[in-house]
């Protein structure tokens, strides 16, 4: 075959998204025919007694040999199908390696251990010398599963030492492929390596016991975290630009690959702090005073990086606010899941819309939705039921709604923007009114607080010329007032009748003198309409052409 006739990647990068399709079909269909025509002539020799398992084993690493030489081969002329054929042939060993141990017995746990490390090795050595991301995530993704694997169904397989050992093996393989990462900047491999990381460790801190070091788990995982919120943070004040290979999977992902490395900072100091707490079995107040100083630790590095890279030093300060919301709730012996879901969701949230990174906003969305459904169900209840809350349940609910608020003032979309403040408004007012339930007085506290936080949310509207601060500001007083002379009026002794009337007087007064300022921002936008004359309200707008003649 001639070059000038031989197909090649750069008319595939110009192909449309149907183009590709279909080659991805036509590559992976073939694919899977002959993997199917192989299964079936081993059917047919095992049926026969001619394929022992030591063969069949052989035959499966002689296969995923081939692909991977087929794909060094044909590398020079068509990169992608290349480093797809030596993605499946290192997938291939992967399985035939553990079958081999788990299925037929032809390894020992040692021997099968020995294979998938020389083929985890091999792996990143194809990716380094052809600058492929994949390959180096199908290696990691093996080799850290693998022990994992090989001990499914094994006696002692989690027993006293094989924890301390595994984690020396995950913690060696996960901080090179994080290495790897830091000089290539593969997004792929740092997906991967994060991924694998919240699993592996989590199940690690999950599985300690009496014979395992806790000193051990905890500077595996210290290593760890570390290296994933330091790492993409020096690559970033190094401004080293994340890397987009050719293959189909980073070109599609590159935005969610480039969003991973704030992301990676925002929840690895918070994930690290949650692990040390499990591992030494910390009681609230210890794993409070932990979070702050990490809170302490993330800021002060925001700090240092703000000047040079403002988005990065913003990430900071969010996973730091995060960080102290925690540790305010864990000092208080309150619950902290939904402060931190709700930092979380702020973080990316905030970080997403700073950076114009779609993944972080949509993550932060799925994470933020829920938590604030959660907060009004709880808010609804509380006040229909009229029943009393803790003090730490309040101050949860209460950094909830400011990370709603916070983000509302951060985030630089006009429509986000006022959708999340008029939902951090409404919070507000549902809680004010949980905050006074049980105490005497309660309504008239209530109700003073909705006037309070009206004349000041007006006063926030004029200065900003905010349509929506404006509008709730006016529907919140004309709500407390209407409460004031109905529910109030009978409930409330004479003294709280006679503040809260005063109160309430002072500000609708406030009101009517600024009112002709508020009355333009409402109408700001507004396009101007002449009256119409009532004669010609029917008329056509434009005259009618002259009509052609009847015959």
């Amino acid at each position: 075959m001639s070059t000038a006739n031989r197909p090649s990647d750069k008319a595939a990068e110009s192909a449309t998204i149907m183009d590709r399709f279909e080659e991805t079909a036509f590559k992976w269909g073939g694919l899977i025919m002959i993997f199917l025509a192989v299964a079936f002539a081993m059917g047919i020799a095992i049926d026969h007694g001619l394929f022992t398992p030591p063969l069949r084993v052989a035959a499966g690493i002689l296969v995923g040999t081939a692909l991977i030489g087929v794909g060094v081969f044909t590398y020079v002329g068509r990169p992608i199908f290349g480093q797809s054929l030596q993605g499946v042939g290192i997938a291939v060993i992967f399985l035939s390696v553990f079958a081999g141990h788990q299925m037929f017995d032809v390894f020992s746990w040692e021997g099968a251990m020995g294979g998938t490390i020389v083929v985890t090795a091999l792996s990143f050595w194809l990716a380094a010398r052809r600058g492929d991301s994949a390959l180096a995530a199908i290696g990691l993704l093996g080799g850290v599963t693998a022990p994992f694997v090989l001990t499914l169904g094994d006696a002692g397989g989690t027993g006293a030492g094989s924890v301390n050992a595994y984690v020396i093996y995950a913690t060696t393989l996960l901080l090179s492929a994080i290495a790897v990462y830091f000089f290539n900047g593969w997004g792929t491999l740092l997906v991967t390596a994060s991924g694998l990381s919240l699993a592996t460790f989590g199940s690690v801190v999950m599985q300690l016991d009496a014979g395992d070091s806790l000193v051990l788990a905890q500077v595996g995982v210290t290593l760890i975290g570390v290296a994933l919120w330091l790492v993409p943070t020096a690559r970033v004040v190094l401004e080293r630009p994340m890397q987009v290979s050719r293959h189909s999977i980073d070109r599609v992902w590159s935005d969610f690959f480039r969003g991973s490395e704030l992301g990676s900072v925002l929840w690895a100091p918070a994930a690290t702090v949650a692990a040390s707490a499990r591992i030494w079995d910390l009681s609230p107040e210890a794993a409070g005073l932990v979070a702050l100083a990490a809170a302490i630790l993330v800021g002060v590095v925001g700090a240092a990086v703000r000047t040079s890279e403002r988005i990065l030093g913003l990430t900071h300060f969010a996973a730091a606010a995060t960080l102290v919301a925690v540790a305010s709730l864990l000092l208080l012996d309150g619950s902290v899941l939904q402060v931190a879901l709700a930092g979380q969701a702020f973080a990316y949230l905030v970080v997403g819309s700073r950076s114009e990174s779609p993944v972080l906003t949509i993550t932060g969305a799925m994470v933020g939705v829920p938590v604030l459904a959660w907060l009004g169900f709880e808010l609804v209840v509380a006040f229909d039921f009229r029943e009393s809350i803790e003090p730490s349940q309040l101050i949860a609910h209460l950094f909830v709604i400011l990370f709603v608020a916070v983000g509302a003032v951060l985030d630089q979309r006009g429509q986000v923007r006022a959708t999340a403040g008029a939902g951090a408004y409404v919070l507000a007012v549902l809680w004010l009114a949980e905050a006074f339930l049980g105490v005497r007085n309660g309504p008239a506290l209530t109700t003073a607080s909705w006037i309070l936080l009206a004349a000041g949310t007006a006063y926030v509207g004029i200065r900003t010329q905010s349509k929506v601060a404006v509008q709730a500001a006016i529907g919140t007083v004309v709500v407390a007032v209407a409460k004031l002379l109905t529910v109030d009026l009978v409930q409330i002794n004479a003294v709280g009748r006679t503040i809260s009337f005063f109160v309430a007087g002072v500000v609708l007064v406030a009101f009517g003198y600024r009112y002709p300022a508020m009355r333009e921002i409402i109408h700001a936008n507004e396009p101007d309409v002449e009256p119409k004359d009532r004669r010609f309200m029917y008329a056509d707008p434009q005259p009618r052409p002259p009509q052609p003649p009847k015959a």
